[in-house]
């Protein structure tokens, strides 16, 4: 885990989302020269929210990109790929996440 300074009260801290010395909201700024990586690729949206917002619970900062046109009321199925995007920084961390997830689903 990544340690950071925090703006408000000046305390290193572990990378999270709340300082918790003095409670500030902590940003997590990515440079724009950051290449950001391919975690995985799906067609399906509801997938790629889910995995967004359990990264972004474990503070990996992460972007979707979709191709499914949502503006014509129809999607092109299968064809339609979304990407899930990771800062490379975080890439391992969350492939290591993803993989805990998945084998913990394919045990039940």
């Amino acid at each position: 885990m990544k340690q950071l300074v925090c703006e408000i009260c000046k305390n290193i801290i572990d990378e999270v989302s709340i300082c918790p010395f003095c409670g500030a909201d902590i940003e997590i700024k990515i440079d724009e020269n950051t290449n950001w990586e391919i975690l995985i690729t799906t067609n399906d949206i509801i997938e790629a929210t889910n995995i967004k917002g359990l990264l972004e619970g474990s503070n990996i900062p992460v972007t979707i990109l979709s191709q499914q046109d949502s503006t014509r009321m129809f999607t092109v199925g299968n064809l339609a790929i979304i990407k899930v995007m990771i800062p490379f920084p975080y890439f391992s961390e969350a492939k290591e996440l993803l993989n805990i997830i998945n084998n913990s689903n394919n045990e039940q």
